[in-house]
């Protein structure tokens, strides 16, 4: 073989081996990608009450005792975290001595960590992450604000504007869909929420069914797997059966036409009451993760091996070429 053939071997075979190592390199990313996006994909939603952790399996139906909540602390306020997987919530107390604050609940442990006992000053009513992983609050007199996760700390907060009152004041909960829409249910009515300018627009009202000198209010709203749930708690001294049976009642919400589901309940007298909700960990908002940890973090680390790579590859492909040339 001529020293000219034999250059373009060892040319093509150096190709060859650099377009393998970046194979395998960018191979290695996309399953770790694919691991991280596929890490949710869980049908449960978590409600809480005054004291509990309910596990709501969305697509079985049922309902588990999961855990209590911190000692002394009851909440009609609940998120779960995207990141972390915790559920977070507020203290319902206001007054100085009670056990008013910010704690979380580790699922896979069911041991709870306060981060916060300082006394919060508002009733806290709705609590959701946004897709960015800002957790937002609201109070029960429709007032918003965010809270530091890592601190408990309560920014100010700001009139939301546009919904219906009642006696119960602010009832129900919020939900943030994965594309960033901040969804609100209060009394028996779905709204939107614009937080630029803090104002509510009506989507469905007397979406549940109410029986005169009774209540029927909606407590709780979550997002999971791509569907909105929502939680809503009957008080009926006259029971009917033919309209609904006392208790709290998971619905499925068609958001396209207002339309309920149920899908689980009453929920057992021996259960905690629902209050609340927690969206579930949404493969929506890993996949979001996902998707900077590849750009930023696995991206850098590869690019560490591969930029290398190149260089040397081309080096030696143009030193073979002009050896090439020469004995030609």
């Amino acid at each position: 073989m001529s020293n000219y053939r034999a250059c373009r071997m060892r040319t093509w075979l150096t190709a060859m081996a650099l377009s393998a190592i970046m194979m395998c390199l960018l191979g290695e990313l996309m399953i770790q990608g694919q691991q991280m996006v596929a890490k949710a994909s869980y049908p449960i939603i978590y409600g809480a009450g005054l004291g509990r952790i309910i596990a709501i399996d969305v697509e079985a139906g049922t309902f588990t005792d999961a855990g209590a909540l911190a000692p002394g602390m009851g909440t009609q306020a609940i998120a779960q975290s995207h990141e972390t997987g915790y559920v977070y919530y507020l203290d319902r107390d206001e007054a100085p001595g009670d056990a008013a604050g910010v704690a979380y609940w580790d699922p896979a442990t069911a041991q709870n960590t306060v981060i916060s006992t300082a006394v919060l000053g508002f009733y806290p009513k709705r609590l959701d992450f946004a897709p960015d992983w800002t957790l937002y609050v609201m109070s029960d007199a429709d007032e918003i604000g965010t809270v530091n996760p890592q601190t408990g700390a309560v920014s100010e907060l700001l009139q939301v504007t546009g919904l219906v009152t009642g006696a119960y004041q602010g009832t129900g909960d919020m939900a943030f869909a994965p594309d960033g829409t901040l969804y609100l249910v209060t009394y028996r009515n779905l709204y939107t929420v614009e937080l630029s300018s803090r104002t509510a627009t009506l989507l469905y009202s007397d979406m549940i069914p109410s029986v005169p000198g009774n209540l029927s209010v909606w407590t709780g709203l979550a997002f999971c797997n791509f569907h909105l749930y929502g939680s809503a708690a009957f008080q009926d001294t006259n029971p009917d059966p033919g309209i609904y049976e006392p208790g709290i009642i998971i619905y499925e919400i068609d958001l396209g036409t207002g339309a309920l589901t149920e899908i689980a309940g009453p929920i057992p007298a021996t259960l905690d009451e629902v209050r609340d909700l927690a969206s579930c960990e949404d493969p929506t908002n890993y996949t979001a993760v996902s998707l900077q940890t590849f750009s930023a973090q696995a991206l850098t680390e590869t690019a560490f091996w591969i930029i290398p790579a190149l260089l040397t590859g081309f080096a030696l492909l143009w030193r073979k070429k002009r050896q090439g040339s020469t004995h030609q």
